[in-house]
């Protein structure tokens, strides 16, 4: 099976450098459509079978432009949210807030799983949903399967199920409309190729 990973395009939280998951439900900036735009317009060669995206506004839109350029409906799941930030949801990302996220990212890193983020998930949670939603896929001989998500749920997924991850968990950190792409089965994926920028556009920001 492979799978390719797109972060959504910049969002107006993005822009704006605020926390945002459940409290927030941005939409994307201008500079986020042409980030999706880019990524779509190459997507439809790929020759993908399907297209899922996690149900938040800013994801809704990106897929939305894959779908529109690839032709294929778009399944939401909430098991693609992004992972919840906890008390740092709709709050200023500022040098407590990122002293405290890189914290719990630094207890995953060195293999603390059940570090939480104040009032929010640890890592054995996005785990166990994010392998839910690859159980449900099932065996698939079909074309590649194009994930939309967010960026510090394609970080712990990275770390997580690549045998060939990035060799600390914050360099997994995908840029604004950025994409990877996967290669593997049972569960186990390598990395063929990784945080690729919207063609015709270059390296996006990879702020929370």
């Amino acid at each position: 099976m492979k799978l390719y990973l797109l972060r959504h395009g910049e969002s107006a939280s993005n822009a704006s450098g605020v926390f945002a998951v459940h409290a927030l439900n941005p939409p994307l900036t201008d500079a986020g459509v042409a980030q999706a735009t880019a990524q779509a317009k190459s997507l439809s060669r790929s020759g993908l079978s399907a297209i899922y995206a996690s149900p938040l506004l800013r994801t809704r839109q990106t897929a939305s432009i894959a779908s529109e350029h690839c032709g294929l409906p778009v399944v939401y799941s909430e098991a693609l949210w992004e992972v919840d930030v906890g008390d740092l949801d709709g709050g200023p990302v500022d040098a407590d807030s990122l002293a405290t996220y890189l914290g719990v990212i630094g207890e995953w890193d060195q293999g603390d799983a059940s570090a939480a983020f104040p009032g929010g998930e640890t890592l054995d949670s996005v785990t166990a949903r994010f392998k839910g939603f690859l159980d449900g896929l099932g065996s698939r001989n079909g074309g590649p399967i194009l994930v939309v998500g967010h960026g510090v749920l394609f970080m712990a997924v990275l770390w997580v199920f690549c045998d060939n991850a990035q060799p600390t968990m914050i360099e997994n950190y995908m840029g604004r409309g950025h994409l990877s792409i996967l290669s593997g089965q049972d569960g186990r994926y390598r990395v063929m190729a990784f945080n690729l920028s919207p063609p015709g556009i270059g390296p996006a920001s990879a702020k929370a």
